[in-house]
C-alpha cells in the first residue's frame, strides 16, 4: 500500500514550473521572451496551505489565492489571461474542486491553463 509523503518544495516547485513551461503557446509572450501569464492561482480553503506553497513559489511568480471554488471561478473570470496555472484542492466546502474541474471544462479555460491537484488529505478514502 502506498504512503503519503511530504513532498520537498524543489521537488514541487520543478512540477509546477514545467507544467507552467509546457503550456506556454506564442501568443503569451512579451518582449524578451518574458511571460506575460505570470500568476499562480491557489485554490485551497486551508490558509496554512494556501501560505507554504505561496511562500515557495513567490520568487518567480505573482501568488493569486482563493479560499473557495468560487472565489476561485471569479477570479479566473477576471484574470484568465494572466493565470500560468492553476493549484487546485479537491477537497473544499461549499464547492468543492471537482466541481470547478467542471466548471473549467466548460467554460473551456482547462484547455489553456494548466491545473495541478494539491491535497492535504491523506487517508486511502479520500
Amino acid at each position: 500500500m502506498c504512503q503519503s509523503k511530504i513532498l520537498p518544495d524543489e521537488f514541487l516547485y520543478t512540477v509546477i514550473f514545467k507544467s507552467v513551461r509546457m503550456a506556454d503557446r506564442s501568443d503569451d509572450m512579451q518582449y524578451g521572451g518574458r511571460y506575460m501569464r505570470d500568476k499562480i492561482l491557489i485554490v485551497d480553503d486551508v490558509e496554512i496551505n494556501r501560505i507554504m506553497i505561496g511562500t515557495i513559489l513567490e520568487e518567480d511568480y505573482t501568488i493569486v489565492c482563493a479560499d473557495s471554488g468560487k472565489t476561485a471561478l471569479e477570479i479566473l473570470d477576471a484574470m484568465k489571461d494572466e493565470i500560468a496555472a492553476i493549484l487546485l484542492d479537491l477537497i473544499m466546502p461549499e464547492m468543492d474542486g471537482f466541481q470547478v474541474l467542471e466548471a473549467l471544462n466548460k467554460n473551456g479555460i482547462i484547455k489553456k491553463i494548466p491545473v495541478l491537484i494539491i491535497s492535504g488529505e491523506n487517508s486511502v478514502e479520500n
